[in-house]
């Protein structure tokens, strides 16, 4: 309790003395602010009292006075919610959706904080999902998949409950046939196995008649997938067949018509069929329990691997410039989900495609793949390596996403960095470099060197060809050790950093490719541009000569049997020769255009 309070030290002195106090009226008081069925006056009447036993006077009066508060009912009580009830009831017979939409936002809230206080108002919340109104049903079947578990015993006298949500995982919308599904499991003594099961055969005879609620029929399978592996397994292979060959493996009769198709735009019927039967399909691969093994994930891989490559299953499907763009992001925020269970199943060739929705064409589907990768790395769900996809659209210092894909990039470090110190504080003797923000580097070596842009290493001559290869190791390096990166508050932070970076580098000279051993000059040769441009960055820890091993993904880098005398630091010396020309041709183009920005803002007319 005392680390809720801004001071946890403090707070646990308080309550420490709290527990001591041997006036039992005090703690009656407390109970009855903790009971949910207190009424708001009376919650403020007894708070009241509660003080005034202790007085003004009193050391624990301010600590008290807060802890009460958090403890009542006060800010959030039944009587709120029955008012909300109240009015999103009032509200449909208006016709006011903005405002009934703005209830059950409430309500889900309320039920996912505080389910207790739905208690008594079972009726209320069974009439509402009776109603004809799309907005009520989603937002109490949602209500219910939070707060059902609570009041489950007072729903189990209405048989209609499961028959209302049952008919909403057949035909509602597809958010309607969600959270039905997880409603269902709650509201059941068995956690919905009985109710499921009864449900899931219904589904799965409905999904051959492939009428209009197959939208809603697909989400709900999958849903059961992820709560009732057991219940999905008994027909998931056919599930998994119909998905492949009706759905996936199948084109539009309007398709032909429309493949000429190049402009960004609302995905054709057909197209959505394929990106809901993929969401279903990776739902079977994401159960809530017992992930450890599922055989089907391979398979999984393979049709990602199809769809990103080609923009459909097969080379041979005919549909929309739009829509393959649609199924690629479809296919590449699939892999995205799958990563949090089954990253060391994603291959290394789908992990590139992966990261080059980045640089499609379609400008609207590159920033929403980068947002959703930003939004899993914030939420700790997604490993910082996909930061690359940030990386490797920059080709010019000039793009104007470049400052975007900087503070991205600060971002994604500082959560690194916090995930390090915690690691640290618990397994204080463990090599934990890969928790580190500078292991982002081996995988932008190794996709960079197997990028479609890359030049030839031997032909250095035009030096404007390495664009897409200077300024993503530049963005990355400048952000891990220049000063518009990460701010360095912790003394020997950024030497910590440099001696990192530098040991990444070393390791990858002393290691070869293991995907293609004909990109091993290529790889190292990004590496000496790296420490040429990590030096220049920090030209007052040139001198750092500590080298540490570094252990590089081995899916990526195998390891060489160097001469055992030989120094890696020494390494640095064995530089590729196009290094410094394209190192001063790039550091010109940046001097060239900070005194072009200076003198715009001396003379601006």
């Amino acid at each position: 309790m005392s680390r809720l309070f801004s001071d946890a030290v403090k707070a646990e002195e308080h309550l420490t003395m709290l527990h001591q106090l041997k006036d039992e009226n005090i703690w009656k008081m407390f109970a009855s602010l903790l009971d949910c069925a207190t009424t708001f006056n009376n919650a403020w009447s007894i708070r009241v009292d509660l003080l005034k036993s202790l007085g003004e006077k009193h050391e624990l009066y301010d600590f008290v006075s807060t802890l009460s508060m958090r403890c009542s009912y006060l800010l959030v009580n039944k009587e709120y919610v029955k008012e909300i009830l109240s009015a999103a009831s009032e509200q449909k017979s208006v016709g006011n959706t903005k405002l009934i939409s703005s209830c059950m936002d409430l309500l889900t809230a309320i039920s996912s904080f505080f389910p207790s206080l739905l208690s008594g108002f079972e009726e209320d919340i069974i009439e509402l999902l009776k109603e004809d109104n799309e907005v009520l049903k989603e937002g109490i079947a949602h209500v219910l998949s939070k707060a059902g578990g609570n009041i489950r015993e007072q729903l189990a006298s209405s048989s209609s409950v499961a028959l209302l949500l049952e008919r909403l995982c057949l035909e509602g919308t597809r958010k309607q046939a969600k959270y039905s599904v997880h409603a269902l499991a709650a509201i059941t003594k068995d956690d919905g196995l009985m109710a499921l099961s009864v449900l899931y055969k219904r589904l799965v005879d409905l999904l051959e008649e492939k009428k209009v609620h197959l939208p809603s029929i697909l989400q709900s399978l999958g849903c059961i997938a992820q709560i009732a592996m057991p219940i999905f397994e008994t027909r998931g292979e056919e599930i998994i067949s119909f998905i492949t060959k009706k759905i996936l493996d199948c084109s539009d009769d309007t398709a032909k018509v429309s493949a000429d198709k190049s402009e960004w735009g609302d995905s054709s019927h057909s197209c959505l069929l394929k990106i809901y039967g993929i969401k279903t399909l990776v739902k079977s691969c994401l159960p809530c329990k017992d992930a450890q093994v599922h055989p089907g994930i391979e398979k999984l891989m393979d049709i990602l691997k199809s769809i990103l490559t080609y923009g459909d299953i097969s080379p041979n499907m005919i549909s929309s410039a739009s829509d393959k763009a649609h199924l690629r992001l479809a296919a590449a925020k699939a892999v995205l989900r799958l990563t949090r269970q089954w990253d060391h199943k994603v291959p290394v060739d789908v992990f590139y495609l992966t990261l080059r929705i980045s640089q499609d064409d379609f400008p609207q589907m590159r920033k929403l793949f980068l947002s959703k990768v930003h939004q899993y790395i914030k939420e700790r769900a997604l490993d910082a390596k996909y930061a690359c996809a940030f990386l490797i659209g920059i080709d010019d210092y000039h793009t104007p996403q470049y400052e975007e894909f900087q503070h991205n990039l600060i971002e994604v470090s500082q959560i690194c960095q916090q995930v390090k110190m915690r690691q640290l504080s618990v397994q204080a003797d463990v090599n934990l470099l890969t928790a580190y923000p500078e292991y982002i580097i081996p995988y932008l070596v190794h996709v960079l060197a197997h990028d479609p842009s890359c030049p030839n290493i031997d032909k250095y001559e035009d030096v404007k060809a390495f664009a897409p290869i200077y300024w993503p190791l530049h963005l990355l390096l400048s952000t891990l050790l220049g000063e518009e990166g990460l701010q360095y508050s912790v003394p020997g932070m950024k030497k910590e950093s440099f001696m990192t970076t530098l040991s990444i580098f070393r390791s990858i000279k002393c290691s070869k490719d293991a995907v293609d051993a004909n990109k091993t000059k290529t790889l190292h040769a990004i590496c000496d541009l790296g420490i040429l441009i990590a030096k220049r960055l920090c030209p007052d820890q040139i001198n750092v000569s500590e080298n540490q091993t570094v252990p590089l993904p081995a899916q990526l880098y195998a390891t060489v049997q160097n001469d055992q005398n030989e120094n890696p630091v020494e390494n640095d010396e064995q530089k590729w020769s196009g290094c410094e020309t394209i190192l001063s041709h790039f550091e010109a183009l940046m001097t060239a255009n900070v005194a072009e920005v200076h003198n715009t803002h001396l003379c601006p007319y």
